[in-house]
């Protein structure tokens, strides 16, 4: 819903947000300058076009970022999409930590933590998300598929961001806290049943209006941000481990300013989800993720322009979505791997929007007042499903093939999807590969 894009004060609101940012990446670097501290960066960072091994090697190379080359990179307050943003065929701005994959925005990007797809993954929605819900020291894994992806990812057109979460080590249990001028966050893990379990709760709580009071502008605008994360992870045999997490995060923002109305933003999102992975058979592995998913937007804008023109404004927007995906690959032989899934997802969407806007206006030559009003409510939903297999078949000593098809229901429009994947992997010597792709990619609305 765009009806109040030229609404004055948002822009102002959003001028605003942006010298935050700015304030946030100042008070960061100087307390990472003053203390040395030991802080977890992710283990390892892949960007690869795919992969095409027929079992768990893989047979192309990747270019790979180490924990001393993250330590190096400059980022704002150990962000983690920022520092995806440093990798080849990503580029960002100084302001949002969404980033754009070969010129594509980031909404045509697939975010998966823990087999959970995530939805606008980002603090500070205000300025297009300054921060990324997502605490960085929790991630032990990071893929990213910069484009032409196999067909065991559909609905995203430019690429797939694949993240693991850490497990906590065996021993004593670890506690790690972090402070800055901005925030502070802490994270506890540990194991129970003889090691077979463990745990890990995580929590962040950011203070950007101290930095704004630093600058004398606390009377102005007043945001915060939280996130919190729990995992249990549990094995149940040597071939089967079960977990449960949770992810919530949440913003809240008011601005003022004289002679302007007041407006408040507030943003939650909340994920709750069972993941199961196991391998029944040798050769035979699958993995099943049951998720519920529920967002909610909301901003109010109160009061007069200039003491008489006045707005009244109220947008509110809710998302609950729940879905299964279930995952196979079988290795049939040594030359030849099946993999194959299904998803499902049923969801519901509520859209209120209410607007008052009264602006100058001149007719005949006359200043009049001219008001505009909005009165929208809507509450689309549908069912949509997708299914996909791909097998996978080594040609020769140096060729690797895949060869796969994808079937996606949009409940938008009531149509049925059809993608084709095509992939190949040709590596002539140890040192060299050369990979090539083709598919029909699909997004919907």
């Amino acid at each position: 819903m765009e009806t109040d894009r030229g609404l004055r004060v948002w822009a102002c609101m959003r001028s605003w947000c942006r010298r935050l940012v700015l304030l946030v990446c100042l008070s960061r670097m100087a307390v990472a300058q003053g203390v040395t501290e030991s802080t977890v960066k992710l283990a390892e960072v892949i960007v690869t076009p795919s992969r095409f091994d027929v079992a768990d090697d893989r047979t192309s190379a990747s270019a790979t970022l180490t924990q001393s080359d993250l330590e190096t990179l400059p980022q704002v307050g150990e962000d983690l999409y920022r520092s995806i943003a440093r990798l080849p065929g990503v580029a960002a701005d100084d302001f949002t930590a969404k980033f754009w994959i070969r010129g594509a925005p980031n909404s045509q990007l697939l975010a998966r933590l823990d087999g959970l797809d995530l939805i606008e993954p980002f603090h500070l929605k205000d300025i297009d998300g300054a921060l990324s819900i997502v605490d960085l020291p929790s991630i032990n894994r990071l893929d990213l598929v910069t484009g032409g992806f196999t067909a065991d990812f559909g609905d995203r057109l430019a690429g797939v961001l694949t993240l693991e979460t850490a497990t906590a080590p065996r021993g004593t249990a670890l506690t790690s806290l972090g402070l800055s001028l901005t925030g502070v966050r802490a994270s506890h893990a540990g194991r129970f049943a003889q090691g077979r379990g463990a745990w890990r709760v995580t929590g962040r709580r950011g203070y950007p209006d101290l930095a704004l009071k630093l600058e004398g502008r606390d009377d102005e605008v007043f945001p915060r941000y939280y996130d919190g994360a729990f995992k249990i992870d549990y094995a149940l045999s040597p071939r089967h481990r079960l977990s449960f997490q949770a992810l919530h995060a949440g913003d809240t923002l008011t601005f003022r300013e004289d002679n302007e109305p007041e407006l408040h933003s507030r943003y939650r999102s909340d994920y709750a989800w069972l993941r199961w992975q196991g391998e029944p058979r040798a050769g035979w592995v699958g993995e099943a993720v049951l998720s519920y998913s529920h967002l909610t937007w909301n901003r109010q804008g109160e009061g007069f322009f200039d003491q008489r023109l006045r707005l009244d404004l109220d947008d509110d927007r809710a998302l609950s979505i729940l879905a299964f995906r279930n995952d196979w690959t079988l290795a049939v032989s040594d030359r030849l791997v099946l993999r194959g899934g299904v998803e499902a997802k049923s969801a519901d969407a509520d859209y209120t929007y209410v607007l008052l806007r009264e602006e100058n206006a001149v007719v005949n030559g006359v200043q009049l007042v001219d008001r505009r009003t909005a009165n929208v409510h809507l509450s689309p939903g549908g069912d949509g499903w997708g299914v996909f297999v791909s097998p996978r078949l080594k040609v020769s000593r140096t060729l690797v093939i895949e060869a796969g098809v994808r079937l996606d229901h949009d409940p938008a429009k009531g149509e049925d999807q059809v993608s084709p994947r095509f992939n190949a992997s040709w590596s002539p010597t140890k040192h060299t590969t050369v990979r090539a792709a083709w598919g029909g990619y699909r997004q919907a609305q």
